[in-house]
């Protein structure tokens, strides 16, 4: 902590910050030289902010309730990401603990990123599985080479919003987007269209909504500012004349939403084609399946476009009716719930019947007890943040079979407690990688 309340553009010294809540924008604009964790009162561990901090590498904590009124000025405090816990205060002991297991983390993630990084990630039986980075800024880029990623496979877009007076140009748009495309040359970069409202600041629009999840949001927000999509579009069709480009659209509930957000790529490509502006006529479109309904209708939404990516923040938080920004029903949050398990091996199914790539990109993707029953659920690719996960992922496909994955995950098909399966697949993976628990 510092010695008192600074504003965070005004820091002289490292911190931890401490705050009731933090908005996406104000994360995304963090100094991390100088703030090197931060807790909250509120929020969830799923949410944009939560997410914005993972990929900036900041250990952060949020939903604490009470940790403001906890802490002073000048106090010691450990922020532990991993386990979610913040230590006030901590004894020399404690401290000394804490400050010898960063160095074992440290060590351990780039001897692994060294070992792994030009090792491909397939399986002992030869089955591939794609490992991708999700990136917020351009600047992740970097990291995310260094430790292996084969893409990128979400590139959010909402960081061009966050903050800004005006909404951003198409050219704006397009260094952006081209600033990836160049340093991975022909590797995928999947990038979301945008994703606003919700707990997102939404550009424009000063309008109060009761339940802003379920409200005007991500790709209804597109439709209702077809200005604003257009730019984007113009933007990423220009892109993927110079690389791999893919276009994945959020937040689909129906087939109609899927083919009016094509039908919008296409006019968008008339209008290069006049101005005789490149771009690729073979761009491929995907759907992001994070609504209950999506799944339900995955059969039909495969039959019209390229791939899935499966969003498991949303699609969790709908499914369960949990607000991912709400601490006093996060316990209620859990990815190997039955009905999560069986959502997913029905999206998953219509990919596979439809012989389309289906990935994740959710923090359940991220999570690496959860790898080997997704890759049994008959999963293709992972998309993870942070970078550094990706060779621990990359150790858990190279160390199991295809065979043995999917008979982990009708195991976990099985439980009917969440609490026994949450253990089954951690002691899995704590067999192949304990130096990640």
């Amino acid at each position: 902590m510092g010695e008192k309340r600074e504003e965070l553009k005004n820091l002289a010294q490292e911190v931890v910050l401490v705050a009731h809540d933090l908005t996406p924008s104000q994360t995304a604009s963090l100094d991390t030289e100088k703030v090197k964790g931060f807790a909250t009162d509120v929020g969830g561990r799923t949410s944009h902010t939560a997410i914005v901090a993972r990929a900036l590498g900041i250990p952060a904590v949020v939903g604490l309730g009470t940790i403001t009124t906890d802490v002073f000025g000048g106090d010691t405090v450990i922020v532990d990401g991993n386990q979610g816990v913040v230590i006030v205060r901590p004894d020399a002991e404690t401290l000394a603990t804490y400050q010898s297991k960063v160095k074992s983390i440290h060590v351990f993630e780039e001897k692994l990123a060294i070992e792994l990084k030009d090792q491909p990630s397939t399986m002992r039986d030869g089955r591939h599985i794609g490992i991708y980075g999700n990136i917020e800024f351009p600047r992740d880029i970097n990291v995310n080479v260094k430790y292996g990623a084969e893409g990128i496979g979400l590139y959010r877009t909402e960081f061009l919003y966050l903050g800004s007076p005006r909404p951003p140009t198409e050219e704006e748009h397009l260094e952006a987007y081209t600033t990836v495309v160049r340093e991975l040359k022909d590797k995928p970069v999947i990038i979301r269209t945008l994703d606003l409202g919700a707990d997102k600041f939404t550009y424009g629009d000063d309008r109060k909504e009761g339940n802003p999840f379920l409200g005007c949001r991500s790709i209804r927000y597109c439709f209702e500012n077809p200005s604003i999509f257009k730019i984007q579009l113009r933007a990423i069709l220009r892109a993927s004349a110079m690389g791999n480009v893919k276009i994945l659209f959020p937040l689909i509930s129906s087939l109609q939403e899927l083919r009016r957000a094509k039908q919008m790529v296409w006019e968008t490509m008339e209008e290069l084609d006049k101005e005789k502006i490149p771009f690729s006529r073979n761009i491929n479109m995907g759907v992001m399946i994070e609504v209950p309904s999506a799944v339900m209708i995955a059969d039909m939404l495969a039959k019209e476009c390229d791939f899935f990516s499966i969003g498991t923040n949303d699609l969790i938080q709908y499914s369960l009716a949990v607000d991912r920004n709400n601490e006093r029903v996060a316990y209620l949050y859990c990815p190997v719930h039955p009905a999560i398990l069986r959502l997913l091996k029905i999206a998953i199914k219509a990919a596979e019947d439809n012989n389309i790539p289906v990935g994740i990109c959710g923090e359940m993707g991220s999570e690496v007890e959860y790898a080997v029953p997704l890759i049994g659920l008959g999963l293709t690719e992972f998309s993870v943040s942070p970078a550094t996960i990706i060779p621990e992922i990359k150790k858990i496909v190279r160390s199991v079979t295809y065979e043995k994955a999917k008979e982990v995950a009708d195991t976990a098909c099985q439980f009917d407690d969440p609490e026994k399966t949450i253990n089954y697949l951690r002691n899995i993976a704590i067999e192949i990688l304990p130096e990640a628990f």
